[in-house]
């Protein structure tokens, strides 16, 4: 029956064919002949003669024999009908062998479906689609054996296959009409589901072994295939249609030369003597396959042009003598520019007409993909019509039944579609690739390799760049890109717009995908670039402002369409600095939009996976299906443009480059030349200078709304006074042309556009600049940007709440801190940049320590601040917008905080004279003594950080014997003793006197004791007074007359004894006398009457003192005659330089206590005449004190009774 038929119908037939004569058999009389050289050409592309192996470690490829490769399945949509040629001693027969697709023509042509079952029976299901594949996109159609034109003669005898041994080849198939038929047909039997199936989804039924066992037919089994307890579950699989496997075999075998083979390979040495290096092909092939208007262009670049005299005819037709001067130094500047990649020459190891070929075969099939309409297939059309469609034995998918497993038939369906789809993408990328590569070969594949950059053409090389690379992976679209603009660059280099036009068309045209409208359109531009760049060398200032403007708005519609570091060389050189800010925001706006929506078709992180999946829309709907290609288009370019812009961050680093190239004036480390840092690091200081001007304006307006709306009101403006001046120029008859600035508005101003692609990821391109800035010391430039968005960042990143609270700051976040406070003090907003100042020189560093010096300096800087300050005040436009309670709060606050920056400040004072004291005291000490050593640390401890008060002076001051000190601090503190009777202070006085007193001493003089006594006092006690709580007045001047008078026993002195006062002569005491006396007046400031008041306290009773005065009272010293003598002495001195005080102050017609503490004389009023009575009566109380040292010996007996004479006539003057 059927299946006899099936093997009877693989049997194969020979025609016989009677013919004259007889064959030569006993010397050979049979040969083949060779196939064409094109069509073994595309089977097995040769490479170039003398080409170097294309994978490291290999030989050098070697030419081969010309052979069939494959089976005759695999061949016969390339290779024609077998030739054999029959030598008989009638004459020579040619013989040609019939392919399987021949007899399929003859199948269609007769179209009986019965016939075309038994075909697909015995090619099998998907050998027969793939031949009715190739018969619908006419891929084996040629002339018959029988009709050739070129032996008329030959009998046409044919080998064939099939049941059928008649004339059943006949040349019906060679007329276009039946070849259209034939197409037609081959066609509507791929769309047979009879033929070609269906894709399903096998499930876990078993319902073949349940047919076999009870002879049910498939309806009728519906209710046994239950589930077996004890059968292995089987996972559905996936069975795709005859169509499908028909798309991907043809597809595999129209690529199988060319898909894993290297693209480029170096030429050997030899054959670059030869000067093969045009087109790569050596000897290889012919261009015969190839249009004329396709191999044109390599042709006329190579050989018929002369691009120097076109360049120079060009540029005479554009500007005359001055044009054709400027396109010649042009041409010539472009010719000699080094190459990015000097080396041994690239050649490409697929000769063009093989690419061209493998083109023409792979457009078709890509076209009837797209035009291909999926059928709706009988299962979707009877579950929507709620029948079951049981075609397969399987039950129908039911939602509502609970008892199977959820299997949807539609999606096999669904999968073919999408791997058909991905097969289109696929197809259609490799047909571009080809066309890319033989443009680049049939212009110069050498020349374009050569302006590769080193990364891009090692990549080239390398052996694993395929066609399979460049066309499913996007660092292959990234190499093609770079492909295209080394193409386009190399011919606007050289000047020839024609070529670069014509080229630039044909890549439009074949590759839209690498170089569609938008890549033509950038390219334009960088011709108009290049025109700037002649224009400016012919001194022609405004037209090459103008192209440069014009060049910049067309880059920046199409952004990301070429090679954006390149071009923002070009724009560099160009003197457009704006525009290196302006174009990469552009693009980083255009990539995040393309990547945004690459992201709900596909991965937009991982482009691979997108090009294994390929697009995700219906094809059921024209609209979804035409938008979803455009998607796939989208996401197929943005990963062809992908290689100079990856990504946001990447366009943000170009800018940087810039930034830094023009600050510094070199490039950075590894630039090539003429890449963008080292374009911009070539150009003149002042040309520098005003591009980094110009960058940060553009900056500015790129991240500040508010700038941009100021600076487009200041163009439109500009553009109105403009209008006006051609208007009034119109009136006069004088012709007027606007300035440049008034014509492109969206090259001088930041668009919304460049404002997108600068608020990316939260800001991250201007907070990028900043942290640019900072690192290249360029404060006053940071400072003048929009202050919002930096004073933000630089609070963020110098920790400014961490710094409030105390906690530890890096040199890089003091760093940011000080740029906060020199931000808000250029901004006139003092009271912050004072509390700023504050936190720093109140840190803790982590790391290295803050200098004392460096600390002082931000006190003083917050001090100056916070005196001249208003920062609590708000200001909007310089007018202050606070109520009157709120200021007076404020005020309240910085006058709070002005005090404790005071304080802040003389502790500071306190901790740097302890430190240089004790480097001081180091350097006496000598460097390898205990003593310096000691010094040395603690000096270190007191630099590492800031000390408190009361750790200075109980750890350093006061263990170190730094009694001036210690008194300043007490002073300072306010400090006030449990007792309260100011015992602390007095000690530190001794200790004080005592140590200055003793340095004297050791010189063997006790008058030098005494002077150096005094005179520190008379350096400390301006400084305390009048604190009664660390300059107790009357007990330093008790020790100072102790010291006079020889009774205060001192370390190396003579003795302590009221006897040795007899040592001192009449001359000495007075002169005794008159040092503490003066020396006690000096130290409060000529304060008479707290000096008569400490001396009054002193010449008391006991029981006076014993009431009121009782720190006096425990000195036993005071009642004896000589040092009550020495008191008397002195507070006669006190009253007479008093005395002369009020004479002096009488002249001046003043008030004798104008200056003078309250609690005195003058605490009553009565002014002088009061005072010098009051005095008057002191003099005789001191008098009669005199006259009452009866103990005093013999000799001082005299001198008392003079000092209280002396007392009577100043008492006598006084009260005249």
């Amino acid at each position: 029956g059927e299946r006899a038929h099936a093997a009877r119908s693989l049997r194969e037939a020979v025609t016989t064919r009677r013919l004259t004569g007889r064959a030569a058999s006993s010397v050979g009389s049979m040969g083949e002949v060779p196939p064409p050289p094109a069509a073994m050409r595309d089977l097995d592309p040769p490479f170039p003669q003398g080409a170097g192996s294309a994978r490291p470690g290999l030989t050098a490829n070697k030419p081969h024999a010309a052979q069939l490769r494959g089976s005759e399945l695999a061949t016969q949509h390339v290779a024609p009908r077998r030739k054999f040629v029959l030598v008989t001693n009638a004459g020579v027969v040619l013989i040609e062998k019939a392919r399987p697709v021949d007899a399929l023509r003859e199948l269609l042509l007769d179209d009986v479906h019965e016939h075309l079952m038994r075909y697909f029976g015995a090619y099998g299901q998907a050998e027969a689609a793939t031949m009715c594949l190739a018969v619908a996109l006419g891929a084996c159609a040629e002339t018959p054996a029988g009709r050739s034109e070129t032996d008329g003669r030959a009998t046409g005898a044919r080998v064939g296959a099939g049941a059928d041994v008649g004339d059943f080849f006949s040349a019906r198939t060679a007329t276009p009409a039946a070849a259209a038929a034939c197409a037609e047909r081959a066609r509507l039997a791929l769309e047979d589901p009879r033929l070609t199936g269906e894709p399903r989804v096998e499930e876990d039924v078993d319902t073949v072994p349940v047919r076999e066992q009870t002879g049910l037919t498939p309806t009728q089994t519906g209710r046994f295939d239950q589930f077996d307890m004890g059968r292995a579950i089987v996972q559905p699989r996936m069975h795709f249609s005859g169509v499908h496997a028909a798309c991907y075999t043809y597809a595999a075998r129209l690529l199988a030369a060319a898909w894993e083979r290297p693209v480029a390979t170096i030429l050997s040495v030899s054959a670059r003597d030869g000067g093969s290096l045009g087109n790569g092909m050596g000897t290889h092939g012919a261009n015969a396959g190839v249009p004329k208007t396709v191999s044109g262009l390599a042709s006329h670049a190579r050989r018929d042009r002369q691009p120097l005299r076109e360049a120079v005819a060009n540029g005479a037709a554009t500007n005359g003598a001055v044009g054709a001067a400027s396109a010649a130094a042009g041409w010539l500047g472009g010719m000699l520019r080094p190459g990015r990649n000097v080396g041994a020459p690239v050649v490409c190891t697929l000769p063009p007409d093989a690419l061209w070929s493998l083109e023409q075969r792979l457009r078709p099939l890509e076209r009837f993909l797209a035009r291909r309409r999926p059928r709706v297939f009988s299962q979707d059309e009877n579950l929507a019509a709620g029948r079951s469609p049981n075609l397969t034995g399987q039950r129908a998918y039911d939602p509502r039944d609970p008892k199977r497993r959820r299997v949807d038939p539609g999606a096999a369906r669904r999968a073919e579609e999408l791997s058909l789809a991905a097969l289109r993408g696929t197809l259609r990328r490799a047909a571009e690739a080809s066309a890319l590569l033989r443009i680049a070969g049939e212009v110069g594949f050498a020349r374009v390799a050569a302006n590769l950059s080193r990364t891009d053409a090692d990549a080239l090389v390398s052996g694993d760049c395929t066609l399979r690379l460049l066309a499913t992976s996007a660092g292959g679209a990234r190499l093609a890109s770079a492909i295209v603009e080394a193409l386009m660059s190399s011919l606007v280099a050289s000047g020839d717009v024609a070529a670069a036009e014509v080229c630039a068309e044909r890549l439009q045209h074949s590759c839209p995908l690498f170089f569609g409208g938008e890549e033509r359109r950038f390219y334009r531009a960088r011709e108009q670039l290049q025109c700037a760049r002649d224009a400016r060398d012919a001194r022609d200032v405004l037209l090459a402002e103008t192209k440069t403007t014009e060049a910049l708005v067309a880059l920046l519609e199409v952004p990301n369409a070429g090679n954006l570091s390149a071009t923002l060389a070009e724009l560099a050189d160009a003197g457009c600095f704006h525009g290196l800010v302006a174009l990469p925001l552009c693009a980083a706006a255009a990539l995040r939009r393309v990547r945004g929506y690459a992201g709900e078709i596909g991965d937009g992180e991982n482009s691979e996976a997108f090009f294994a999946e390929g697009a995700l829309f219906s094809p059921f709907d024209p609209e979804q299906r035409d938008a979803g290609q455009k998607a796939f288009d989208d996401v197929d370019r943005s990963n062809s443009v992908s290689m100079t812009a990856s990504s946001p961050e990447t366009c943000r680093e170009f800018i940087c480059v810039a930034l830094r190239a023009l600050a510094l004036g070199t490039p950075d480390e590894g630039a090539p030349p003429g890449s963008l840092g080292a374009v911009c690091a070539s150009l003149s200081p002042a040309t520098r200078a005003r591009g980094l001007a110009a960058m940060l304006e553009r900056v500015a307006q790129a991240s500040s709304p508010s700038v941009a709306l100021a600076a487009r009101a200041r163009l439109v403006a500009v553009a109105a006074e403009a209008e006006a001046a051609a208007a009034a120029a119109a009136r006069a008859g004088a012709p007027f042309l606007p300035p440049p600035s008034a014509r492109n508005s969206a090259a001088l101003v930041a668009s919304v556009v460049e404002q997108e692609g600068a608020s990316l990821d939260d800001d991250a391109f201007v907070r990028r600049v900043y942290q640019e800035l900072i690192a290249l010391d360029k404060d006053t430039e940071l400072l003048s940007l929009p202050p919002g968005p930096l004073e933000q960042y630089l609070a963020e990143k110098g920790a400014f709440a961490v710094a409030q609270q105390g906690g530890a700051l890096t040199q890089g976040q003091a760093k940011h801190l000080e740029l906060l406070a020199k931000l808000y003090a250029s901004k006139q907003r003092d009271g912050l940049a004072a509390r700023v100042y504050f936190a720093l020189a109140e840190r803790n560093a982590r790391g290295a320590a803050v200098a004392l010096s460096e600390r002082a300096a931000l006190f003083d800087l917050a001090f100056t601040k916070a005196g001249g300050g208003g920062g609590g005040t708000n200001h909007v436009n310089g007018v202050s917008v606070a109520s009157n309670s709120v200021e007076s709060s404020d005020q309240t606050a910085d006058a709070a905080f002005v005090e404790t920056l005071d304080g802040k400040i003389k502790v500071l004072g306190f901790q740097q004279r302890l430190r240089f004291a004790f480097l001081e005291r180091a350097r006496v000490a000598g460097h390898h003594s205990e003593i310096a050593n000691a010094a040395l640390v603690a000096a270190s401890d007191l630099e590492r950080e800031l000390r408190p008060l009361s750790d200075m002076f109980n750890d350093f001051a006061r263990p170190a014997e730094m009694w001036e000190i210690c008194l300043e601090m007490l002073h300072f503190s306010r400090y006030r003793d449990t007792e309260g009777d100011g015992a602390v202070a007095r000690a530190l006085w001794d200790e004080l006197l005592s140590s200055s007193a003793t340095n004297g001493v050791r010189e063997g003089s006790k008058r030098v004791a005494l002077r150096s006594a005094c005179a520190a006092t008379k350096a400390l006690g301006p400084k305390l007074f009048p604190s009664d709580t660390a300059f107790p007045v009357a007990h330093v001047a008790l020790k100072l007359e102790l010291l006079a008078a020889g009774l205060w026993r001192l370390e190396g002195g003579e003795g302590g004894g009221g006897g040795n006062n007899a040592a001192f002569t009449s001359n000495d005491a007075e002169t005794g006398e008159d040092d503490v006396a003066e020396c006690v007046l000096a130290s409060t400031r000529e304060s008479f009457e707290s000096v008569h008041a400490a001396y009054d306290r002193l010449l008391a009773t006991p029981a006076h003192r014993g009431h009121h005065d009782r720190t006096v009272q425990r000195e036993s010293h005071l009642q004896t005659p000589a040092l009550r003598l020495r008191l008397l002495r002195s507070a006669l001195r006190v009253l007479r330089r008093w005395e002369a005080s009020l004479v002096a102050l009488s002249t001046q017609n003043a008030n004798a206590f104008a200056e003078t503490a309250g609690g005195g004389f003058g605490s009553y009023g009565g002014g002088k005449e009061r005072t010098r009575a009051a005095l008057a009566d002191v003099c005789a109380g001191y008098a009669g004190e005199a006259r009452r040292l009866l103990q005093v010996p013999t000799s001082a007996q005299g001198t008392a009774e003079a000092l209280a004479a002396d007392f009577e006539a100043l008492g006598r003057r006084l009260a005249a």
